[in-house]
């Protein structure tokens, strides 16, 4: 079997699901899970087709009894009327994030119990610089946080829920906050934060006066959307390219790509590369804010490091797989998070869809073009593969007569441009096969559909995916020419995503009934 964890995958998740809508108890499994691990074992001993049965099983009762050890505790609560103003005292676990005419951090009042609090400035006055680990006091208004009751509207309260915060914080002033004397927290995440906050320091510094590409600089590299208004990202959203300006696991794709690149030019090892790129990957899932995607991305590139140590291939699905295994066993309520459904799901359709299409077309052919001018590799190639490379010399020996220059120019030219179309043509088939496979969650929590979003990717992605590498090179060195150009390429993929806004019908899309999502 090519990818063997899928279906431990699906038996774990369907053991969560059930957890879902059947009241289980402890008892339950105290003689559940010893019996089928029996079976296992004697299904191991006599039967190749029980075997994968009973490990099913096993997964699924190991789900169901994950999702009952991690069932939700109660939230905490602070007796204090809307109207009434408190004193909050507790450890600045997140940095000040200053907007205009705002700052605003995350206040720990207690282990796991988090207020986010906004702190209204006046004209002329100095907000406080808080920092991590800062102890401070807070005279404040404060309320639990609820959701808005639309149908079908984004459980912000879970979210936050899940992240420890429970309530907002409102006060006026910066002679609300005073700080006290001492530190909290640990040293390991105050370095972290202090290298976020140097960085969002340097791209204030690089873009002084340009609100705009501050703010969506700040977004695209280190996640900080503080700056960031509605009104410029509309475009992105409609279009579906917003992808490209939250941290996600293609910024870590990039970033290990372009790092990875550059130590294979230092004559690197490729094991050693390979260890230094995926330890870079978790330090900027920390840097850019510890998000999920980050984290699962970070996660799937370190089992490919470990798969090229082992000398085993690396499977799509099967790195999927594993990953999502080991984040559903720490918590597996994350089965429920929409964040959680759209990362997973857009790189199974990657795999599901996008690379057998493209293994059996452009990857196939792509192969005829190393080494175009070495007329001794075709024996080695596919049929395919060679015939395509025969025809493209013969083309280029042909381009040959009639414009008198070297036959090895004409032959990697054209090798060159057939790589542009099989970068396209894939890039096409990826996007295509993303929109199908996101099409569900997106109608059930976004209420949208994208239409022209196959072909705004193909125009954007590649200008914000040069975004991320000059970024960084710009925001490390303080260059301004690379940050000139990163500013540009923005600009360029926001009038691009503007141009296809007018092609996209402004649709809200209705949340399907189950029968149409469960034949869909």
């Amino acid at each position: 079997m090519k990818n063997p964890l899928v279906v431990p995958l699906l038996a774990l998740a369907c053991g969560i699901l059930a957890a879902r809508f059947v009241p289980f108890h402890n008892s339950d499994f105290l003689w559940t899970l010893p019996l089928l691990s029996g079976l296992t074992y004697l299904a191991s001993r006599h039967s190749r087709l029980a075997l994968p049965v009973c490990w099913s099983l096993l997964f699924l009762f190991c789900g169901a009894f994950l999702a009952l050890l991690h069932q939700p505790v109660s939230a905490p609560g602070i007796e204090a009327g809307a109207r009434e103003t408190v004193i909050l005292d507790g450890c600045v676990v997140s940095p000040s994030a200053l907007s205009e005419g705002r700052d605003q951090f995350v206040l720990e009042l207690a282990p796991q119990s988090r207020a986010r609090v906004s702190l209204a400035i006046r004209d002329r006055e100095t907000p406080p610089d808080l920092r991590y680990g800062q102890i401070v006091e807070l005279e404040a208004r404060v309320r639990g946080i609820r959701n808005f009751q639309n149908p079908g509207e984004f459980d912000y309260a879970g979210f936050s829920a899940r992240n420890g915060i429970y309530w907002t914080a409102s006060a006026t002033g910066a002679a609300a906050v005073s700080v006290k004397p001492g530190r909290c927290g640990s040293r390991f995440f105050a370095a972290i934060f202090a290298l976020r906050t140097g960085a969002l320091r340097r791209i204030e510094r690089l873009y002084p006066g340009n609100s705009y590409a501050t703010g969506m600089m700040e977004a695209t590299l280190i996640g900080e959307s503080s700056r960031m208004e509605r009104l410029w990202t509309d475009h992105f959203r409609r279009t579906g390219t917003y992808h490209m300006l939250v941290i996600d696991g293609l910024h870590i794709t990039i970033l290990a790509a372009f790092l990875l690149f550059l130590l294979r030019l230092c004559f690197l090892p490729e094991i050693t590369a390979l260890a230094v790129t995926a330890s870079a990957a978790w330090l900027y899932a920390l840097v850019s804010g510890w998000n999920a995607p980050a984290i699962r991305a970070a996660g799937g590139f370190t089992l490919y490091v470990a798969a090229r140590y082992f000398y085993r291939r690396g499977r799509l699905l099967n790195l999927l797989a594993a990953v999502a295994i080991v984040y559903l066993i720490y918590d597996p309520s994350q089965l429920f998070e929409a964040g959680f459904q759209l990362s997973f799901l857009c790189v199974a359709a990657i795999g599901l869809l996008a690379v057998p299409v493209l293994e059996a077309t452009s990857t196939l052919y792509a192969r005829g073009l190393s080494g175009i001018t070495q007329p001794n590799r075709a024996p080695h190639l596919p049929p395919q593969a060679a015939q395509f490379r025969l025809e493209l010399r013969l083309l280029a020996e042909t381009a040959g007569y009639y414009v008198p220059l070297p036959r090895a120019w004409w032959e990697r030219g054209f090798a060159f441009a057939a790589r542009v179309c099989f970068y396209a043509y894939e890039l096409a088939i990826i996007s295509a096969a993303i929109q199908i496979g996101l099409a569900l969650p997106m109608a059930i929590y976004f209420h949208r559909i994208s239409l022209t979003g196959i072909s705004a990717n193909i125009l954007v992605v590649p200008l914000l995916a040069l975004v991320v590498p000059l970024g960084f090179l710009a925001v490390l060195s303080m260059w301004h020419l690379p940050a000139a150009i990163a500013g540009w390429l923005l600009h360029a993929g926001e009038h691009i995503a503007q141009w296809h806004t007018h092609l996209e019908p402004d649709w809200r899309v209705l949340a399907p009934p189950f029968w149409l999502a469960v034949l869909f």
